[in-house]
């Protein structure tokens, strides 16, 4: 017989964050306390899980993906199971989350088992956020905002293309990527940041164009650029830049006023280029 499991919840961290790290199947064993490895991609990945003291090894298939709204993916040995995952923003920034846990248990764990999943279940929820609200205490966030002499198209159109990042944005020295622009795009970026080299995996969270972009990075250290525009007087355009770091165990708590005036002459930078454009 099947059994269902629905938990709800809410999340102080913006959708696209916590969707972006639910969504990557790697990030599992930091928040659910039974699955103890991952092996894989995107499309699927075999697990080990340490389930009412049973140890099982399955493979998790993803069967839908839209982008900050739902996710979900099941497993047919050694029991059909089906994890679904519901995401809405609400107001200040925060993330209503949604879990539904879909399974037949009784032929291998028995009938009595359900009670001990929903706890499971319950558990694994107050931990994501808890890791999602812990990682986003530890960040810097460092705001600007300005006027560009520039059509809003023009200007958005540059942002979104990363490959311009090193035209504008001074520490980053090279761009490459991996997949075509627009939500979901990812790649690396080759940067000197305070004199040290880093190699960082980016991917695309945010694209409305015209309107708001933005890319994280998590490897070797948590950050996020978000942008947002729009049309000011005649053809100029206003941008709104929010950069979010965690530097500390990488660079240190003191580095954080040397990264934060490297965001400001950021703002400055990709001003004059695209003026003399």
């Amino acid at each position: 017989m099947k059994n269902t499991t629905v938990v709800r919840g809410l999340i102080k961290c913006p959708v696209e964050e916590v969707f972006g790290f639910v969504s990557d199947l790697k990030n599992l064993p930091k928040w659910v306390g039974s699955i103890k490895s991952v092996e894989g991609g995107e499309a699927s990945a075999k697990v080990c899980v340490d389930l009412l003291g049973k140890q099982v090894s399955a493979t998790l298939t993803v069967t839908s993906l839209e982008r900050n709204q739902r996710f979900s993916y099941e497993t047919a040995d050694p029991f059909p199971s089906k994890w679904s995952y519901e995401f809405s923003p609400v107001l200040s920034g925060a993330t209503a989350v949604v879990i539904q846990h879909e399974a037949d248990l009784g032929d291998f764990f028995g009938a009595d088992s359900q009670a001990a999943v929903d706890r499971s279940t319950e558990a694994s929820l107050r931990e994501l956020k808890n890791v999602l609200e812990a990682r986003r205490a530890g960040r810097t966030r460092v705001e600007s905002e300005g006027l560009i002499n520039a059509p809003l198209d023009q200007v958005f159109k540059f942002v979104a293309d990363l490959r311009n990042l090193p035209r504008w944005v001074g520490p980053i020295k090279s761009v490459e990527e991996e997949s075509d622009s627009g939500a979901g795009q990812k790649g690396t970026v080759n940067a000197l940041v305070l004199d040290r080299e880093v190699v960082a995996s980016f991917e695309v969270v945010g694209f409305e164009p015209g309107e708001r972009f933005a890319y994280e990075t998590s490897e070797p250290f948590a950050s996020k650029w978000s942008f947002s525009f729009s049309t000011a007087l005649g053809d100029q355009t206003a941008v709104a830049i929010e950069h979010e770091f965690d530097t500390g165990e990488f660079f240190g708590a003191d580095a954080k006023d040397g990264l934060a005036a490297a965001h400001h002459r950021s703002l400055d930078d990709l001003r004059a280029t695209l003026e003399r454009m």
